[in-house]
């Protein structure tokens, strides 16, 4: 299984894809008032929440986390577990923050290897679905 990351920079984690090695998501704490990047066409971009970034997995996206959910999260990104990490424990905190994460197979994967497929509603986005390379199907972006 692949579902461990490896820590990066300050309070950050990478997950590796377990199909083709690449990296499928990374996460950044960033605690009130530290700017994140946030990419085209937002920049550098301060929130006064706690929160967490996620990039690399379909784009960018800055997710808030109230309570206890950053401190739990801290610790799971601050780990010195062995294996890194653990993608399952941080989708418990909350599901958008390891899409990358397959429900069925617990594996790590990227957005390509995923096989997304996005879908409209009266012409506005109402979800990604995606296929994992063993062929389980669930909701990647909502």
């Amino acid at each position: 299984m692949s579902r461990h990351g490896e820590k990066v920079g300050v309070l950050g984690a990478a997950f590796r894809c377990a199909e083709c090695g690449e990296i499928a998501g990374v996460l950044r704490l960033t605690p009130a008032g530290q700017p994140v990047d946030m990419g085209p066409p937002l920049g550098r971009t301060t929130h006064e929440a706690d929160g967490v970034s996620l990039d690399l997995f379909g784009g960018t996206s800055w997710h808030r986390l109230e309570g206890e959910a950053f401190g739990r999260l801290r610790a799971l990104i601050e780990t010195d577990a062995p294996d890194g990490p653990d993608a399952l424990e941080i989708r418990r905190v909350h599901w958008e923050l390891a899409p990358f994460l397959c429900r069925e197979c617990g594996d790590v994967y990227c957005w390509t290897d995923w096989k997304p497929s996005v879908t409209f509603d009266d012409g506005f986005y109402d979800e990604t679905r995606g296929t994992c390379p063993r062929g389980h199907r669930q909701t990647i972006d909502d």
